[in-house]
């Protein structure tokens, strides 16, 4: 049984199926892409295969200051037992942080050649916006954690 197409538009918030809370940036008929509230990924969606669940603006906030109920915990934990590689328990402030740590180290550690490699070949000035960016992007991260 095919599910039920719900209606989103950009601004909505909904969960995801790996239980971000997202702020829905474009709804492309079955499709949805968004913003998540706990990291700032982007994030993919299908309404029919995946099923988001629409939320008001204070329940994706609440649902992202205490990660979802302890059930649905639960599912993504047996899930990513099961080979779900992209469920995260991004609720575990730790594991997350050591994540986020993990990041940070490859940001510092991160060549001309390696950025070169990411981004194409670059002017001196391109190199150094670039590092910038990258510096400016870490020290949100390291920021979003202490």
């Amino acid at each position: 049984m095919a599910r039920e197409k719900k209606k989103f538009n950009p601004g909505d918030y909904y969960i995801d199926c790996a239980l971000h809370p997202v702020i829905c940036t474009k709804s492309d008929h079955w499709d949805l892409e968004g913003i998540s509230l706990v990291d700032g990924s982007h994030r993919f969606c299908s309404i029919r295969n995946c099923g988001p669940q629409k939320v008001s603006r204070t329940a994706a906030f609440k649902w992202k200051k205490e990660g979802p109920p302890d059930a649905q915990k639960k599912k993504v934990l047996a899930l990513k037992k099961n080979g779900w590689a992209n469920m995260d328990d991004w609720w575990n402030r730790q594991a997350y942080k050591q994540k986020v740590g993990d990041l940070v180290v490859d940001i510092d550690d991160m060549s001309d050649d390696a950025l070169r490699l990411m981004c194409g070949e670059m002017t001196a000035q391109e190199m150094r916006t670039a590092k910038a960016v990258l510096n400016w992007a870490k020290s949100k991260l390291v920021g979003m954690f202490s």
